[in-house]
Parts: C-alpha cells; sequence; structure tokens
C-alpha cells in the first residue's frame, strides 16, 4: 500500500479572519495537518518544536501574545507613525534578516520558499518587504476582504507545497 504524503501546515492569523470556515477547507483535506497560532508568542513556541514545516502562512497583523519582546515591538511605531507589523516582524525575525528586531534561531531554519501572507494589508503596503523577502505577491499573498474564497487558503498552501 503507498503511503500518503501529508503536509505540515502553520497558519499564523490574530482570528480577524472567519478563521473556521479558512480552516475548514484545509481540515477537509487529508494531506494536510494544520496548526493554528493566534500570536506572535504562540508562533515561536511552535516553530520552536522539532515540527518540519512545509508551509507558514502568516497573517501581518498580530497580537503579541505574553512574550515581553513582542509586547515591547507592539507598542512601537514606524517612521511614519504607523504601528509596527507584527507579522512582518516575526518573518523578519524567522528568516535572520538584518530588519529584525527580535533575534531569534528557529529549530529547523525557516527558509523563504515555505513562506506565505494572507492579510488585511493592502499589497502595495508590504510589496517593497515581500520583495526584500523573496516572495512573489502574486504566488504569496492574499489579501484578506469581504467575499474572500472560502478555499482561500487551502489555495494558498497549495501553491506553496506544489
Amino acid at each position: 500500500m503507498q503511503r500518503i504524503r501529508r503536509y505540515n501546515v502553520l497558519w499564523i492569523e490574530d482570528e480577524s479572519l472567519d478563521l473556521a470556515r479558512q480552516a475548514a477547507a484545509v481540515f477537509s483535506q487529508v494531506i494536510y495537518r494544520m496548526r493554528i497560532a493566534r500570536t506572535a508568542t504562540e508562533a515561536v513556541k511552535l516553530l520552536s518544536n522539532d515540527l518540519l514545516y512545509d508551509a507558514i502562512i502568516v497573517d501581518m497583523r498580530l497580537e503579541p501574545g505574553d512574550d515581553d519582546h513582542w509586547r515591547q515591538l507592539s507598542q512601537r511605531r514606524t517612521r511614519g507613525g504607523q504601528r509596527i507589523l507584527l507579522g512582518q516582524q516575526l518573518i523578519y525575525s524567522l528568516l535572520g534578516h538584518e530588519e529584525a528586531v527580535v533575534r531569534l534561531q528557529p529549530k529547523p531554519p525557516v527558509e523563504p520558499h515555505l513562506l506565505a501572507v494572507m492579510t488585511v494589508e493592502p499589497l502595495h503596503h508590504i510589496q517593497e518587504f515581500m520583495q526584500q523577502i523573496g516572495l512573489d505577491p502574486r504566488e504569496r499573498y492574499v489579501n484578506k476582504t469581504d467575499g474572500l474564497a472560502h478555499d482561500a487558503l487551502l489555495q494558498l498552501i497549495q501553491r506553496i507545497v506544489q
């Protein structure tokens, strides 16, 4: 009997989206095992275990959780007066990027080809960031808007693991 390939997925989402509807489309597919982190702290904890993830989808607007580093960072502002996007900072940290404020050493290391962004942030706000870390917005970005397809998350995961 042939063994079915199963993919480990981490979705880092703050619950502002209809989480259950998007997750249901993924959970209905037997080949995906998905974990959901609702804060930056929870995401770091899940990424610190020995599980290898095949896809990591990150929301740009995240709650910090209970870690002091993320809580302090969430209070900071950009030069333009905007709040720091914790999802963006989390990705920088996971990649060991020079722009990372919080230094992490995830085990195993996270590679850019595993990442995608699903957020309410319009593309023009994060396009430079995505290009900087090597993500093609046409393949690795979904804008969470009203009327988003119920399987948008599933489609994004499928693009990552193909």
